[in-house]
């Protein structure tokens, strides 16, 4: 709804701007000058910037169209107060009319801006939207229907009632999108507040003007274009590789320790450091990536079950499913990244908690679905009481992967009722 209403608004400005363009070669005597082309350049410039900023940078793109039609709004005014003493009744009134309605849709973007989830200031802010568009609405319908005496007034300059559409036009879009950008900025402004607090600095010692100092900088620092999606896929990527380590480095290294407090075998030990020293090359190599770019997910679940099989008993087998019904491509990388990694959590549980068992990876594969399940004839799931006193994680990091993609994850006793089977969907089932 969001992005309709955004587009729908973005279709309304260039409109908008059309309009100021032809009304300003086609209504003015002699041509427009280069100055009273520049409203029409900044509002075009205005909605490159929407173009280029529309899909990274939403606040910033509300803030363009915003900027563009009231600056097309405004120059449509001050053009009339010039023309209103040498147009014909008839053009006067179509000039009305636009006026009224750029005044009209430049509240209505403002008000959008304001009710939108993402950007909303206070519960109350969409119904103060709905008010500020109704009442411009009505002061604009109010003044197009009673015409202002065509020879009554005798200020050229004067706009007579349409004066109060644009007045009330500026004072709703500025408050309206004045609110909601300083609403913004609060959670800037907590995180440098945060930020000041981990390094000592308190208001009541340091004073206020040294605090407010000190708080300036990291606040500007926290403004800069794209930090907050930098941080998130920074953590983001950090819990991926703790959820890799658990999967593929972790058990290697617990059998590494179990041989030496056991005073097992030497080689034994050897080939448990060899195997998990292997799977950091391969995460450093990025094994898996380079299978999935090159051939999909079936090469790369191929060559997960050769190295299952080479460090355990657990015998791996593979069933691609192919559907010649189903829409022709490739699913997106990340989704075939996301149910490998699901894959390697799963096969790892296997290797921890059914050492020996038998498991049948059943892929199916197209542009819009990927379905992978995994079957084991182990034991069977594990209680959530169990599995939270031995610390495993394994469930939680497949949703985690899951959900990352668009996908779900669900896991059940197999379908003989033995065993446990996983079932990775995408979409979300």
């Amino acid at each position: 709804m969001r992005t309709r209403a955004f587009g729908a608004i973005v279709v309304g400005a260039v409109l908008s701007l059309i309009a100021l363009g032809l009304i300003r070669v086609i209504v003015v005597r002699g041509g427009p000058s280069p100055e009273g082309m520049l409203p029409f350049l900044i509002a075009a410039a205005a909605l490159c910037v929407v173009g280029l900023t529309a899909r990274r940078h939403p606040t910033i793109a509300w803030l363009a169209v915003i900027v563009c039609l009231t600056t097309i709004t405004i120059d449509l005014a001050a053009f009339g107060r010039t023309q209103r003493a040498v147009v014909l009744p008839e053009t006067w009134r179509w000039i009305t009319l636009a006026i009224v309605l750029s005044a009209v849709l430049s509240t209505g973007a403002a008000a959008a801006y304001a009710a939108d989830p993402s950007h909303r200031l206070r519960a109350w802010m969409p119904l103060l939207a709905v008010v500020a568009v109704i009442s411009v609405f009505a002061i604009g319908a109010w003044s197009l229907a009673t015409p202002d005496p065509y020879d009554g007034i005798d200020d050229a300059s004067s706009l007579g009632d349409v004066g109060l559409v644009t007045r009330a036009f500026l004072v709703t879009t500025v408050a309206l999108t004045l609110a909601t950008s300083l609403g913004e900025l609060r959670p800037a402004a907590h995180r440098a507040t945060k930020r000041l607090a981990v390094t000592g600095a308190n208001r009541e010692v340091d004073g206020s003007i040294r605090y407010a100092g000190a708080w300036l900088p990291v606040f500007i620092d926290e403004l800069a274009p794209g930090r907050e999606r930098a941080r998130r896929a920074a953590t983001a990527e950090r819990a991926r590789i703790a959820r890799d380590l658990h999967a593929v480095v972790v058990p290697d290294l617990r059998r590494a320790i179990g041989e030496a407090e056991r005073a097992g075998s030497v080689e034994r030990l050897a080939g448990s450091l060899r195997d998990a020293l292997g799977q950091v090359e391969a995460m450093i190599d990025s094994r898996d990536a380079i299978g999935l770019d090159i051939g999909g997910i079936v090469p790369a679940l191929e060559s997960l079950a050769e190295r299952t099989e080479e460090r355990s008993d657990v015998r791996v087998t593979i069933d691609v499913n192919e559907d010649p019904g189903g829409e022709a491509g490739s699913p997106p990388r990340e989704v075939e990244a996301g149910a490998l990694r699901v894959a390697t959590l799963a096969l790892d549980n296997v290797v921890r908690h059914a050492p020996g068992a038998a498991v049948r990876l059943t892929v199916s594969r197209r542009a819009d679905r990927v379905r992978l399940a995994i079957e084991d004839s182990g034991p069977g799931v594990r209680s959530e009481v169990a599995r939270a006193a031995d610390g495993g994680r394994g469930l939680a990091d497949m949703a985690t992967e899951a959900a990352l993609c668009g996908a779900s994850v669900r896991s059940g006793p197999g379908e003989r009722g033995t065993g446990t089977l996983i079932v990775f969907d995408w979409p979300a089932g």
